[in-house]
This record gives C-alpha cells, structure tokens and sequence, in this order.
C-alpha cells in the first residue's frame, strides 16, 4: 500500500483503488483524496487520487468507476462458481 499512496502523493501515479479500512487514515488527515467507493459483496475498496489529477479530469475518474461498478454487479449477479472463475481470469 504505502507504494501505491506514495505515488500518489509523488505524482507518479494518478489515482488508486485500494482497501477502504487501509486507506481511511491517509484521506482524513488529507494525504490522499476520496473519490468514490465500490460496493462490492464484501466491504472492501475505495478509490483514492490526487487532487490535482481528478480536477485535471475528471470524467476519466467517472470513466473508470463505472467499469469497477459494471465488474462488480456482473460478479454480484454470477453464480458463485462463476465468480471464481471469473476473478482468476481477470
């Protein structure tokens, strides 16, 4: 995790999708910023980005929650063999 952020942070990277519960501290002392979460079956990820790059634009942020949104309703509604399956594919 601490990679990821720092990339962030850096500007090396834009944004990430990580552990919510990991990432919490980083967003409420305002290192990283909360863009969005995904619910998946399991409370898991939240998106964080930089300020800068989000601004910069933003419709590839929405761009890119709507894909993580649409993988996890097609995993919700697969059998769960099929989930399985589909998450080693991927």
């Amino acid at each position: 995790f601490a990679s990821l952020r720092d990339s962030v942070v850096q500007g090396r990277s834009s944004a990430f999708l990580w552990e919510k519960y990991t990432t919490k501290p980083y967003h409420d002392r305002g290192i990283v910023r909360k863009i969005d979460e995904v619910v998946t079956p399991w409370p898991a990820f939240m998106l964080a980005a930089k300020r800068t790059a989000v601004e910069a634009n933003p419709r590839a942020f929405e761009k890119v929650m709507k894909k993580i949104r649409a993988e996890c309703f097609s995993l919700l509604h697969q059998e769960e063999n099929q989930v399985a399956t589909a998450v080693v594919e991927r």
